[in-house]
């Protein structure tokens, strides 16, 4: 007599349930201060264990020498970093920062991008969700889209992530050239924040969705309405492993 072998078998698969625990969020029009730093501080100190994930967007018009930020000891999982080019030279950056929180861990986390001359405007979210494997902890290989455009665009890509384990956390950061007053997601992602100021000389867009997933190729769109679409769009996208 023979017998069927279910191929899901042989995926390895988590089984804790994934809970987002707390966010935090903190934004700053810096247009006129120059600053290079940016805070955001948790209700509470994050559980021992625990994963923390750290989703920024920044604009910065006018300068060469920008660079992808440090966040606190956070890991990176994938930055972007956008010029535009002559001659303007505007940039846009947006990323994702991860660890596991340990024993004491901070409830304030500083986005600092050191670069000398000052962000035009900058966006940090931050959550903490339990459920997460202790090790091993980033899935596959983090992805990106980006697109550079004279014609406003009204839509970004995250590019795509490939994971090989079930129940899985993605995490999308969508950052645009312009703040759109409303975003939507599609492929099943559910928005955690959206933040869009729209200025002259410090306009930008930040949007972050998460989703729980199996093993399978991951992808989302982020559809801007509501602020005249972006010249500049950059979107990213990464996975987490479940306990």
């Amino acid at each position: 007599m023979g017998f069927l072998i279910n191929p899901a078998r042989f995926i390895a698969t988590g089984s804790a349930e994934w809970t987002l625990e707390q966010s935090a969020f903190n934004t700053v029009n810096a247009y006129s201060t120059g600053q290079e730093t940016l805070a955001a501080v948790f209700g509470s100190a994050p559980t021992e264990g625990n994963l923390i994930v750290a989703c920024y967007a920044s604009t910065d018009s006018g300068y060469l020498d920008h660079a992808s930020p440090s966040i606190n000891d956070l890991a990176v999982a994938i930055d972007q970093a956008l010029n535009m080019g002559s001659p303007d030279n505007d940039f846009l950056s947006n990323g994702i920062h991860y660890k596991v929180a340990g024993a004491s861990e901070t409830s304030t986390f500083t986005m600092d991008f050191g670069v000398g001359n000052g962000q035009d405007n900058m966006s940090l979210f931050l959550m903490e969700w339990s459920g997460n494997a202790s090790s091993g902890l980033l899935e596959g290989t983090p992805g990106s889209a980006s697109l550079i455009s004279g014609t406003k665009q009204t839509t970004s890509s995250s590019g795509s992530t490939t994971t090989s384990n079930n129940n899985c956390l993605l995490v999308a950061s969508h950052g645009v050239s312009e703040g759109p007053i409303s975003f939507s997601w599609n492929n099943g992602f559910v928005s955690r924040r959206e933040y869009g100021l729209n200025v002259t000389g410090v306009d930008i867009g930040h949007g972050v969705a998460t989703k729980i997933a199996d093993a399978a190729s991951h992808s989302t769109v982020l559809t801007m309405s509501g602020g005249g679409g972006a010249a500049f769009v950059g979107g990213a996208i990464a996975a987490f492993n479940s306990a």
